[in-house]
């Protein structure tokens, strides 16, 4: 279910660089879904609820939504940790996850 979750981003990352107009774009948007990413699963490793964080990302453009989603739920599939070290590594691998798909979709 992981995989599937990660796949979609995968997805769901590769169409938006397939509409950034630049390569320059495209880093930024990297860059903004990893940021993205580390907010979702800080939120996650933190207590806050699946459906509080589905609340609180909700979006009027239906792609963004999608994304979002998709991220959150990925996020939620992954365990949560009660050591503060462990919560900052799942914080760290999981931004650097989304940005590596980011920026693979990007060339």
């Amino acid at each position: 279910m992981i995989f599937r979750h990660l796949v979609m981003v995968g997805g769901l990352v590769a169409a938006l660089m397939g509409s950034a107009p630049t390569a320059v774009l495209a880093s930024d948007h990297c860059v903004t879904l990893s940021q993205l990413a580390a907010k979702i699963m800080e939120g996650r490793q933190n207590g806050v609820t699946l459906i509080d964080m589905m609340q609180l990302l909700k979006s009027d453009d239906e792609f963004a939504n999608e994304l979002m989603q998709t991220m959150v739920l990925t996020a939620y599939d992954l365990p949560g940790f009660s050591t503060d070290s462990m919560k900052k590594q799942a914080v760290t691998d999981f931004a650097n996850n989304v940005a590596l798909m980011c920026y693979k979709a990007e060339g």
